[in-house]
């Protein structure tokens, strides 16, 4: 089984500002070796803490 991989919040503001500067899920997923969640701490994360307003 895989081991579960714990992402540092600086990692995923990056992954956050760069998804929504208009950066394909899919290279990011590539480029940061990123799961197919992803997709949903993306927009989880303008929703709370990682991009304010």
């Amino acid at each position: 089984m895989a081991k579960h991989r714990i992402h540092t919040i600086a990692l995923k503001r990056q992954v956050v500002q760069e998804y929504f500067g208009g950066e394909a899920l899919h290279s990011l997923n590539r480029r940061y070796n990123l799961s197919p969640s992803s997709r949903h701490s993306s927009t989880q994360g303008r929703q709370e803490r990682l991009m304010p307003g």
